[in-house]
């Protein structure tokens, strides 16, 4: 049981993780389309690389809770 609560809470964070990272990603492209001086390209930029990675390791965690659900199906099947 505290095992499938932490399989759920784990599932539950990566995905307000892919969340975060996506709206991070989407609101530092906005800035950049609006800034047509290029005022704070670099940091945009930076903070686009931040959301990428952000995105990264939450579909991992996904991934390996994904494939730990399905080893211990197997195990109980």
């Amino acid at each position: 049981m505290a095992d499938s609560v932490g399989m759920i809470g784990a599932l539950s964070s990566a995905t307000q993780g892919l969340a975060d990272g996506f709206d991070r990603f989407n609101r530092a492209a906005d800035r950049i389309s609006r800034d047509t001086e290029l005022t704070d390209l670099a940091g945009n930029v930076v903070q686009m690389q931040q959301a990428r990675h952000e995105v990264r390791a939450n579909l991992a965690v996904l991934k390996t809770t994904d494939e730990l659900v399905g080893s211990l199906l197997d195990v109980f099947a």
